[in-house]
């Protein structure tokens, strides 16, 4: 039965959420930027072809060899571009406003995460001990100061996990990477 120093540690070393997820996320969040360009320049397209729709005589002239129906319907055909083109920028710009609010949570979350992931100074301690000595214990490992450093009279904080059960804490020591 014993408290154990085990090291100290960046909480990105302890715990396996923040330490999958920012390598996970930074992909994801390039990826989606990617995409969000492209639908950009689809945007832009869009807007420039519903600006300037191909000119009728010039189009004409191009399919001279065509039957003089086919000629006479492409003023009709023209003139109906620019109406799907813009519907479909409203769709797409709806769609960029959404991925665009993602990117701004997605670029959010990850700099908190890799904040958090890189700050130091944590001290893990092992605890296979009872309760009537625990606290005993935790006091002689770190009543002369933290292990690695600190006075005794620094201010401390954390967050003692115990339970009794070892399959809760083998379940713990994997999450939170402690070993």
């Amino acid at each position: 039965m014993s408290v154990t120093y085990v090291g100290s540690k960046s909480i990105g070393a302890v715990c396996l959420s923040i330490a999958l997820a920012v390598p996970a996320l930074t992909p994801a969040l390039t990826d989606l930027v990617t995409r969000i360009g492209s639908l950009q320049s689809q945007i832009a397209a869009n807007a420039a072809t519903a600006a300037s729709p191909p000119n009728p005589v010039a189009l004409a002239a191009s399919l001279a060899s065509a039957a003089a129906a086919a000629v006479a319907s492409i003023p009709v055909i023209v003139a109906s571009i620019p109406g799907p083109l813009l519907a479909a920028n409203v769709t797409l710009a709806a769609d960029v406003a959404s991925l665009l609010a993602l990117q701004a949570l997605l670029t959010s979350a990850l700099s908190t995460l890799s904040a958090a992931a890189s700050a130091g100074g944590l001290h893990v301690l092992s605890v296979d001990s009872t309760p009537a000595t625990v606290g005993t214990e935790l006091a002689s490992l770190v009543s002369s100061g933290m292990p690695g450093g600190g006075l005794p009279t620094a201010r401390v904080r954390g967050v003692l996990l115990l339970t009794e059960d070892p399959a809760t804490f083998s379940a713990l020591s994997t999450v939170l990477l402690t070993g």
